[in-house]
């Protein structure tokens, strides 16, 4: 599975504040290819990440994927010049909050789980 995680303050896509980290996956379904991850726990030594959809809908769907290999900074690399492109025709009336458009990668497992709780 291909995957990368992002730390989003403000979405350049929807101009609202983001979710904190999002999980971009092809094997996420949803109209927005991600999820907001929440927790984690192995099973049979392989990790496994729980979250929902958005924490801005009524209807948070729960995802649970399967994670066996560090992020793909190739794909975040992509997403990040869609937002390029978007901060070059629109950062500049963002005023002070442009910087908060930008996405930061997260850039390996270990710093995924610092940011989620553990389940027993």
């Amino acid at each position: 599975m291909r995957w990368f995680a992002a730390h989003i303050d403000r979405c350049f896509e929807t101009l609202m504040y983001g979710d904190g980290v999002r999980i971009y996956s092809d094997s996420i379904t949803n109209i927005n290819g991600y999820f907001i991850p929440k927790s984690y726990f192995y099973d049979n030594g392989i990790l496994n990440v729980r979250g929902v959809s958005s924490t801005y809908t009524t209807e948070n769907l729960e995802y649970l994927i399967q994670v066996e290999n560090e992020p793909d900074l190739d794909e975040f690399n992509v997403y990040h010049k869609f937002w390029k492109s978007w901060d070059e025709k629109f950062g500049k009336s963002m005023g002070e909050d442009r910087s908060d458009y930008e996405p930061y990668p997260i850039k390996t497992i270990e710093e995924l789980l610092s940011d989620l709780k553990r389940e027993e």
